[in-house]
């Protein structure tokens, strides 16, 4: 019964392309039998040509031979680039006039963490390869120092950085702090999205800070809720290849102001957070 139904939807087919055929006879030439395909350099369809008959049908791609493949993805939109979680190397650099590292003793294990869970996109083209971003983030930053420095505070409120306790020898001495960040991005994708390139800058909501120390197996709080600029502005790079990126930060305006260190001693100084790591996409 299929087979029947088919050979009668193949009959009619042919009936019906030769009543089309009869009827623009005149306007067609008749042309030799076998049909013809025509491929680009590249290997890609140029021309096809059937023959039904002495009629010919003839299809055309319409494409140059250095177009890209159509078979290449194009994403619908610019999407952000920004790492849905990311972990990295941190230090504060000293700023203004006091141009040395040597004003805070860092150990090389401070580090930052963070993700980037909310983002919406705009693309500044029609092939969607430029665009930009608005993102929602938070971080925890946890800065070391060396040797038995910490961040302290005097009786008038300042903060310095000196050493904690001439008797006392610490395990550890840290500043941590927690961030809400909203970058502002403008970027570059690749058209099938794997690589991707933005650049811009990032307003920070400071929180939660502390400086501690630990010593004979406990931790210690030295400085409750120091004294650190709450909002900051930061210059923010990322590139990244498919879920991959390196992603770096650098503070335009202070975290703090330290009134002197103990190799600084009588000298003020600024800190700018600094930081470069690795981010995954999820």
């Amino acid at each position: 019964m299929k087979k029947l139904f088919f050979a009668t939807l193949v009959a009619m087919s042919m009936h019906s392309s030769a009543m089309n055929a009869s009827e623009i006879e005149n306007d067609m030439e008749p042309a030799n039998d076998g049909d013809k395909i025509e491929v680009n350099d590249e290997g890609n369809l140029k021309r096809m040509s059937l023959f039904h008959g002495k009629y010919e049908l003839t299809f055309t791609t319409n494409r140059k031979s250095s177009d890209d493949s159509p078979y290449k993805v194009c994403t619908k939109h610019y999407t952000n680039n920004l790492p849905a979680i990311y972990f990295g190397f941190s230090q504060l650099n000293p700023t203004g006039t006091l141009n040395t590292t040597e004003a805070l003793s860092q150990k090389s294990t401070s580090y930052e963490w963070g993700m980037y869970l909310f983002s919406w996109n705009g693309d500044f083209t029609n092939d969607h390869k430029f665009g930009c971003s608005l993102n929602l983030g938070f971080s925890r930053t946890s800065i070391r120092f060396r040797d038995n420095n910490a961040l302290l505070k005097n009786e008038n409120g300042e903060l310095f950085f000196d050493n904690y306790n001439p008797e006392v020898e610490l395990d550890k001495s840290w500043l941590r702090y927690w961030s809400i960040r909203m970058p502002l991005m403008v970027g570059y994708q690749s058209r099938n999205a794997k690589f991707s390139l933005s650049a811009g800058a990032e307003l920070e909501w400071r929180l939660g800070a502390l400086s501690r120390v630990k010593y004979n197996g406990s931790k210690h709080t030295v400085v409750n809720d120091p004294d650190i600029e709450a909002l900051g502005i930061n210059l923010l790079f990322c590139a990244g290849f498919k879920d991959f990126c390196v992603i770096g930060r650098l503070g335009v305006t202070d975290l703090m102001k330290l009134k002197y260190s103990s190799r600084t001693h009588g000298q003020d100084f600024g800190l700018a957070p600094f930081m470069i790591g690795v981010g995954f996409g999820l």
